[in-house]
């Protein structure tokens, strides 16, 4: 391969990566920005190999050079959030799962990541609206109807937080959690 031919170095990288040996990755990646610096998607590489090896720091620096290069890199900006959220740091991943969910309003995963981040920075009213964003767009997922009855459930709102644990019950039946939750949810019911 030549040295100097970008494409080439970026397909590696990427073959490199799906057979699991992100140092190969990163080294192909990094040629790739040797020759094209501003590169997004060698820095989206770059930092997928960064984060698969336990590099988170460096991993958010190239997506947010990923995302520099080219701001509506929704796969980037996503895969930032998710970094952030990983590293603890839930304000930086609310406000880029909002910007990605901006671009793409139907990722059913995305909503329930955003939920889940608000849930832990006890944002219940907006992890709330967020879950149930999620449920219009994939109602069968048992573990977002648990996640929302948590949240439900801590923003005061028990009965329809039981609700929820019922469903997610329903929907998944051999829930390796459902005798804990069963016994919660009647507890639930004692303290109306």
């Amino acid at each position: 391969m030549r040295p100097d031919w970008s494409d080439a170095h970026l397909n590696l990288s990427i073959a490199l990566s799906h057979m699991n040996d992100p140092a190969g990755s990163a080294e192909e990646a990094q040629a790739v920005l040797h020759i094209t610096p501003n590169s997004p998607e060698a820095h989206f590489a770059l930092a997928s190999a960064w984060l698969r090896m336990g590099k988170s720091e460096e991993g958010i620096k190239e997506l947010q050079e990923a995302l520099r290069d080219k701001p509506e890199y929704g796969e980037a900006r996503l895969a930032l959030a998710e970094a952030f959220g990983h590293s603890g740091q839930l304000a930086d991943a609310i406000a880029h799962y909002r910007e990605y969910l901006r671009l793409n309003p139907k990722d059913a995963v995305a909503h329930v990541d955003l939920a889940n981040s608000l849930l832990k920075t006890r944002q219940f009213n907006q992890a709330i609206q967020e879950y149930e964003e999620a449920l219009r767009l994939q109602p069968a997922e048992p573990i977002t109807h648990y996640n929302f009855g948590v949240a439900l459930e801590a923003a005061g709102d028990k009965a329809r937080a039981r609700q929820e644990y019922e469903t997610y019950l329903q929907l998944d039946p051999t829930a390796p959690d459902s005798i804990e939750l069963r016994k919660h949810m009647h507890e639930l019911a004692a303290k109306k």
